[in-house]
């Protein structure tokens, strides 16, 4: 648990998954493992990797022998890789993991009680939400000794010693074939790391590539969030691009007219005034009261509900968009039906169906975990509230809030929510980064390759080349899309250049020209400034294609 205790009588035990690579240890064409982290802060790896890890494979593993039953080149230098998902401290079936509740029922109320919130809506009592967040912070770290180990530096070691751990497998795989024992024998102490990092996660990789910048060799950072804001606790700049995601929502749906955007209308600025003229309504008229039907209860639509929902929706448009048409279309004429739907069926789910006065969460037994749903944002405030170690007074709050909600009309004020704990977490962190470091100036063994969309609605393309600065020789690719990551705007040109980038280590120098997208939100291919995938493609790139967009599709349900 403490990296830096000389007892060691503490212990966490990581939950790791391992995509195998299709080629044996043994075989010259194996390129080791890549790391992945979906995000968060918080996000459980080890689901993504088990529901994406073969098409981060489809992408990264060398062109495939088509003509081949086993699909594998037999070039020498074509290389072949695992992919290991890991659940991070104090998350997912790691253990032990942070709970800040003793029983079920207590986490689902508390959630209950105030996570649906959205500063600024007139249900909202900022009092409250305020007063909320210091009972959070000043109790959590008190009943969960995990969550003062649980920094991003800390997870940063957790990652080494996963690498080092495979280099001692590898090299027992190794030992009773000669050829082979010289070349993957364990480099103990210095095993070279490859990773992949979305979102959050590229915090985690830019501050391993800056604590051990001699054991980079590959890492691809996506959808990028300025690490050094981030261990400043500043949050404000993320949302900047939000409101022309938002615009180019408007603006695809009333090119694709009613039939594929029921909630377009004759123009771009008529479809806005739409939703400006919904949410006006809500703010003044109050919540919607939706009556129950064909076996479902009532529910009220509040404008948190709706601002919650429109921020969700940015992150990956291509398959966001068109729900949140579906959603926001009745919704206009007071017809809440289709919006609680989608409510239901995101209801919180009790452990196993156990939620009587006598079943606890235990820490150690992750079948005993209330659903993610619940404990999302009091593990994203541990892991983020330990990293910035920031605390404010509430009038600090309002100055830094208001910033926030003057970046995103339709972004802000869920933003500067959902983040509003980590000024009151009040935990002392055993290790942090940003105590006596900051990232600049990194020279890395090999250079990292940071990407981004050109609109990212929470990590702006803007934080992704300042953190490039940081790191000498390294290179930004962008994808002229929308969505959080490349991943939501899926670009056979984007995982070209990362197929090159792991398996050679090139860079692909594309800074001055971008990327386009296969697919634009409810226009498909059809869009503007398209990418074409030619039916005289080769298989190989027909493939990569595919691997893009099933990507898109796994991430999104994954995180």
């Amino acid at each position: 648990m403490d990296w830096n205790s000389t007892t060691g009588e503490d212990t966490v035990a990581v939950a790791i998954v391992r995509a195998p690579a299709r080629v044996p240890v043994t075989d010259p064409r194996y390129g080791g493992p890549i790391l992945f982290n979906p995000g968060g802060p918080g996000g459980p790896g080890v689901g993504a990797v088990i529901a994406a890890g073969a098409d981060m494979q489809a992408v990264f593993d060398a062109a495939y022998l088509h003509n081949s039953p086993s699909y594998v080149s037999d070039e020498p230098s074509a290389k072949y890789f695992d992919i290991i998902g890991f659940d991070p401290r104090g998350v997912g079936n790691t253990t032990p993991f942070l709970t800040c509740h003793s029983d079920p029922a207590e986490q689902i109320t508390w959630s209950l009680q105030g996570d649906h919130l959205v500063l600024g809506s007139p249900e909202t009592n900022i009092e409250y939400l305020w007063q909320r967040s210091v009972a959070l912070g000043e109790s959590c770290p008190q009943s969960a000794k995990i969550a003062n180990f649980m920094t991003t530096a800390i997870v940063a070691r957790d990652m080494i010693e996963i690498v080092e751990r495979h280099g001692e497998w590898r090299e027992r795989q190794a030992a009773n074939e000669s050829t082979a024992s010289q070349r993957l024998a364990w480099k103990k102490g210095e095993e070279p790391i490859q990773y992949f990092g979305i979102s959050y996660g590229t915090v985690l990789g830019a501050t391993l590539a800056a604590m051990q910048p001699h054991r980079v060799k590959r890492f691809l950072l996506d959808g990028v969030k300025d690490a050094n804001a981030y261990f400043r606790g500043e949050w404000q700049p993320d949302v900047v691009d939000a409101d022309e995601i938002m615009n180019r929502f408007f603006e695809y749906c009333t090119a694709a007219g009613a039939t594929k955007c029921p909630f377009a209308t004759n123009s771009t600025t008529g479809t806005q005034r739409r939703l400006d003229k919904l949410l006006a309504n809500v703010s003044s008229a109050g919540p919607l009261a939706v009556a129950g039907s064909d076996g479902n209860g009532p529910s009220v639509i509040t404008l948190s509900d709706i601002k919650k929902l429109l921020l969700q929706k940015l992150y990956f448009p291509i398959i966001t968009f068109p729900a949140l048409a579906t959603a926001l279309t009745p919704l206009s004429s007071g017809n809440g039906s289709a919006y609680a739907a989608a409510l239901r069926a995101a209801k919180p789910i009790f452990p196993q169906g156990q939620h009587s006065p006598g079943f606890a969460i235990n820490p150690h037994d992750p079948a005993s975990k209330t659903h993610s749903w619940a404990m999302g944002y009091q593990i994203a405030t541990a892991i983020a509230g330990g990293d910035a170690q920031r605390h404010l007074t509430k009038a600090e709050f309002m100055q830094y809030y208001n910033a926030v909600r003057s970046q995103s009309k339709y972004g802000g004020d869920v933003w500067a929510t959902i983040w509003i704990s980590i000024f009151s977490w009040m935990a002392k962190p055993k290790f942090r980064f940003g105590d006596t470091h900051m990232i600049a100036s990194n020279v890395t063994a090999h250079p990292v390759l940071f990407a981004s969309t050109t609109l990212d609605p929470v990590t702006p393309l803007a934080s992704a080349k300042r953190m490039s600065a940081n790191f000498r020789g390294s290179d930004v690719l962008v994808v002229d899309g929308e969505g959080h990551t490349t991943i939501a705007s899926p670009s056979l040109c984007a995982v070209k250049a990362y197929r090159a980038y792991f398996q050679s280590g090139l860079l692909p120098k594309r800074s001055s020209v971008a990327c386009l997208p296969q697919q634009r939100p409810f226009l498909g291919s059809a869009g503007p400034r398209v990418e074409t995938v030619a039916l005289n493609a080769t298989n190989e790139d027909k493939m990569l294609a595919a691997a893009a967009l099933a990507l898109m599709n796994k991430i999104a349900k994954a995180v």
